[in-house]
């Protein structure tokens, strides 16, 4: 008898594969340390969105220990497998090259593209890469522990430089884990 394939591990070797090959370009031509291999290792999540409930995702799988601590990886039922798309959104993994075009690939590819419009606007308002990397961070945050979208959506897009950066320090500052990881990935994110 045939195995059945699960769609949801299939997204996830997917994004992974991306994510290892743009991380050991990223190494190899000094744009950021070794360790980053870890940050970039991708893990299958619950997300809630209020239009659709509960639903698959890809994360970080750091992230996902911070959210869940002590929590086994998620495995899905094969029938939530099944049921998964595994289309991705090409031109956002080519365009933000790091874990910003998973995280926007994985937002129109649930159907969140408002979201994921407002949040690709954001990333390109501003030449800061520690707060590129921090948004995108604090975004999939909100998202694995079901916060409000409402800042990332109408809020976020009216703030000034300054304005942002305190807000993203404030956000992080929320829950020690996170501010070590995001602190500590900037570091090697050079």
């Amino acid at each position: 008898m045939q195995k059945l394939e699960n769609r949801c591990d299939l997204l996830l070797i997917q994004y992974q594969k991306w994510m290892a090959s743009v991380t050991r370009f990223i190494v190899a031509h000094g744009m950021g340390s070794p360790h980053l291999h870890g940050y970039h290792r991708l893990t299958l999540a619950h997300f809630f969105l209020p239009e659709k409930g509960t639903i698959i995702s890809v994360a970080p799988q750091g992230l996902y220990q911070v959210v869940n601590p002590g929590t086994p990886p998620f495995i899905p039922a094969i029938q939530e497998g099944l049921m998964t798309s595994i289309q991705t959104h090409e031109i956002m993994l080519l365009t933000h090259f790091n874990l910003g075009g998973v995280l926007l690939s994985e937002l129109h590819r649930l159907g969140e593209s408002r979201l994921a419009n407002r949040l690709n606007s954001l990333l390109r308002r501003f030449e800061d890469r520690d707060l590129y990397h921090t948004l995108i961070w604090l975004c999939w945050y909100d998202l694995m522990c079901a916060h409000s979208m409402q800042p990332w959506t109408e809020e976020l897009k009216h703030k000034s430089h300054a304005e942002l950066e305190s807000w993203a320090v404030a956000r992080k500052r929320e829950k020690r884990e996170l501010e070590l990881m995001i602190d500590e990935y900037l570091l090697y994110a050079c």
